[in-house]
C-alpha cells in the first residue's frame, strides 16, 4: 500500500518552522536572495529603460529582446534560489545549524542548482510540447493563420488574439464548437502540466539534501498516491502568504503613485520608470521569495519525514 502524507500535519509543520524559525529561515536565505533578485531587478530596469518608448513597429523586437533573457533570468533563479532552498530545507531536516548567513557551492548547494536547472529545462520542454499541441490544434480546427510575412512570434499569439477579437471580427473566429473544444484542450493541458510538475518537484529538495542525490524517480515515487495530498499542502502554505504580499503590494503602489496620474497606461509608465517603485517591489519580492523557502521547506520536511522516517519523531 502507498504511504499517504498528511495534509494538516505538514501544513502545520510549514508553518511553525516557516514563523517559529525565522530567525534560521533568513539567515540560510538573505544573501542568495538579495543576490538573486539585484541581479534580477537589473535586468528588468535595462529592458524597461530600453524598450521604455514602444511603438506599434518595435513591439516585436521589444518582445523578443524579454524573451531571449528569459533562459539568463531563469539561470539566475536557479543558481541563488536553488542555493538558498539547499541552506533552508537543510535546517529543516536537520542536516546543518542555523548561521547569520548561507553563501555556498559546496556539493549541497550544488547540486540543488543543478536540480533546479533540470526543473527549469524539464519545465520548458513540456511547456513546449503542450504548446505545439495547442498551436497545433488551434489551426487544424480551423483558427485562420496569420498573414503571409509576419513574425515568426505571430504563430504563438495568433490564437488567442484571435478568440479576443472575436467580438470585434466574427470573421476571425472558427466555430463555437472549436472554442470550446479548445478551452478543454487548454484546461486538460494545464492539469497535466500541474500534475507533472507537482509530482516531480515537492519531494525533490528533500530528496537533494536528505539522500545526497538528484534523484527524480525517487522524488516521483514518494509522491505516489499523493498528489491531492501536495496539491493541497501548497495551496495551505502559499494562499495565505500570496494575499498578504498582494495587500502589501497594493498599498506600496497607492504610496508610489505621482499626483495627476489618472489612466492605467499613465500608471502604467510612472510606475514602470521609478527606480524607487522597482527597488520597493523588489523587496516585497525578497520577503515573499524568502518567507515561502521557510514554509514550503518545513512541509517538505514534515511530508518527507512522513513518509521515509514515520517512526521517527518530528523536528519541529
Amino acid at each position: 500500500m502507498d504511504e499517504k502524507v498528511t495534509v494538516e500535519r505538514a501544513v502545520v509543520a510549514g508553518y511553525r518552522f516557516g514563523f517559529g524559525r525565522l530567525g534560521a529561515v533568513i539567515g540560510a536565505a538573505w544573501l542568495p536572495t538579495l543576490a538573486m533578485i539585484a541581479l534580477l531587478t537589473l535586468v528588468e530596469y535595462l529592458n524597461i529603460q530600453l524598450h521604455g518608448g514602444l511603438t506599434a513597429k518595435t513591439a516585436g523586437a521589444a518582445f523578443g529582446s524579454v524573451f531571449g533573457m528569459t533562459p539568463l533570468s531563469m539561470l539566475v533563479e536557479a543558481v541563488f534560489e536553488g542555493m538558498a532552498v539547499a541552506g533552508v530545507i537543510a535546517i529543516a531536516l536537520e542536516r546543518r545549524q542555523p548561521g547569520f548567513a548561507y553563501f555556498s557551492f559546496g556539493p549541497a548547494a550544488l547540486r540543488m542548482i543543478a536540480a533546479y536547472i533540470a526543473i527549469d529545462l524539464i519545465m520548458v520542454a513540456l511547456v513546449a510540447v503542450l504548446l505545439g499541441i495547442f498551436i497545433g490544434a488551434s489551426f487544424a480546427f480551423g483558427m485562420p493563420l496569420p498573414a503571409a510575412g509576419t513574425p515568426w512570434t505571430n504563430l504563438l499569439t495568433n490564437p488567442l488574439q484571435n478568440v479576443m477579437m472575436c467580438a470585434i471580427a466574427p470573421g476571425l473566429c472558427p466555430s463555437p464548437l472549436v472554442l470550446i473544444g479548445l478551452v478543454l484542450v487548454g484546461l486538460a493541458e494545464f492539469a497535466a502540466f500541474l500534475y507533472v510538475m507537482t509530482r516531480l518537484t515537492f519531494f525533490l529538495p528533500a530528496v537533494v539534501v536528505a539522500e545526497e542525490q538528484i534523484n527524480f524517480g525517487r522524488a516521483w515515487r514518494l509522491s505516489r498516491s499523493n498528489f491531492w495530498r501536495i496539491l493541497a499542502i501548497w495551496l495551505g502554505v502559499t494562499i495565505p502568504m500570496a494575499i498578504a504580499i498582494a495587500i502589501v503590494q497594493h498599498y506600496a503602489n497607492k504610496l508610489m503613485i505621482p499626483g495627476g496620474v489618472r489612466n492605467a497606461r499613465a500608471l502604467t509608465l510612472a510606475l514602470q520608470g521609478m527606480p524607487a517603485m522597482l527597488i520597493v517591489t523588489s523587496l516585497i519580492n525578497a520577503v515573499e521569495r524568502i518567507l515561502g523557502m521557510g514554509l514550503g521547506s518545513g512541509a517538505q520536511a514534515k511530508a518527507y519525514n512522513e513518509l521515509t522516517m514515520s517512526d521517527a519523531p518530528s523536528v519541529f
